[in-house]
């Protein structure tokens, strides 16, 4: 067994603490929490991992919760200035208009200036700038202009389209104990857990390091609804937690008892894992464009970014409380060797 970064203070070790901490094999109070994962962690790779029950949702196993919890409803604007420009550009339009025809501008008014030149070329020259040029910059001009209204029509669209509300849920999270670690756990105690309750209190710092986790994403703006289920997978996070609570096992079967509370949990740390799951947020980015009639790349690339984004700044939080209960329901089965106590649900 790995040994733990611990700090035990001193009143929890004494003969009497010694003689409960052997009846769970183990020598040190901070190789207790590490002893008893091991146990649920088993339980698990053989079919039996215990049940937890989360709010509004049935009993289920602790390592694969399947329950749909609302994340997060964020309004998302996508970079619309740059992004919007990019989209509607207005500049292959008007290169297009620098070839418009022109032929019009040689019309009868030209020709009876030329005529009246009597083939003289200075003259002819004045009459194209009197006549023609003035025509050919009147079509260009109009062209350009048409371009620009154009321009200014998509840009007003292409913002009202890509100003996103962006809503999530959990439906799903896999391997949070298979995959738990416990990284620190520093305590502080009292009592003996043999003739009176050892009373604790830790703080605790764990890791889930290979956490699968389906999300449902809707979108939706004023011409767009769109849901789709993203799964992603070997996510990392690291969390914070209090823990306390008693254990006394005693010689008589009524002072067998352990009592764990574990406290909020915080995040130090998330791993999105983008070289493994950035196909499938692009995904989502793609069926959201199907709808968008500016969708070019980048517009799917400022989506993808956005939803990435909200990601990263809410779901991570969302995990910390879906986390929290099924954690209890962990330390809720431990018991004192020798006794028999049915798994507890929270």
């Amino acid at each position: 067994m790995v040994v733990l970064p611990t700090h035990v203070w001193a009143d929890c070790s004494s003969p009497l603490v010694d003689t409960v901490l052997h009846l769970f094999n183990v020598s040190s109070i901070g190789d207790l929490p590490e002893t008893l994962l091991d146990d649920i962690q088993g339980r698990c790779t053989s079919g039996n991992c215990p049940n937890v029950t989360l709010p509004g949702c049935g009993a289920q196993s602790v390592d694969e919760l399947v329950c749909e919890v609302p994340v997060f409803e964020v309004g998302v604007k996508i970079g619309t200035d740059t992004i919007c420009d990019v989209a509607c550009d207005d500049w292959p339009c008007k290169v297009a208009c620098n070839g418009i025809d022109v032929g019009i501008c040689y019309g009868a008014d030209f020709l009876l200036c030329k005529v009246g030149c009597l083939g003289i070329s200075k003259c002819v020259d004045k009459c194209e700038e009197a006549i023609v040029d003035p025509c050919k910059k009147h079509l260009i001009d109009g062209c350009s202009d048409g371009c620009e209204s154009a321009f200014t029509s998509c840009k007003s669209g292409c913002e009202n389209e890509l100003t996103l509300d962006i809503t999530a849920y959990f439906e799903r999270l896999e391997h949070v104990v298979s995959s738990l670690a416990i990284h620190k756990f520093d305590v502080d105690c009292h009592g003996n857990g043999l003739t009176s309750p050892l009373i604790f209190n830790a703080s605790t710092s764990v890791g889930i390091e290979d956490l699968g986790l389906a999300l449902k994403i809707h979108t939706k703006d004023v011409s767009i609804g769109t849901t789709t289920t993203v799964s992603l997978a070997h996510l990392k996070v690291d969390l914070s937690l209090p823990i306390n609570g008693s254990v006394q096992c005693g010689l008589l079967k009524r002072q067998k008892n352990i009592d764990i509370t574990v406290g909020d949990a915080t995040v130090d740390a998330f791993d999105l894992n983008l070289d493994v799951n950035n196909n499938a947020l692009h995904t989502i980015a793609s069926i959201v464009c199907l709808d968008l009639p500016f969708c070019k790349d980048a517009i799917q690339n400022a989506i993808d970014s956005a939803i990435q984004r909200v990601i990263v700044e809410n779901v991570p939080d969302a995990l910390a409380q879906a986390i929290a209960p099924a954690l209890q329901g962990v330390v809720d089965v431990a018991a004192c060797p020798g006794s028999t106590v049915e798994s507890v649900v929270v």
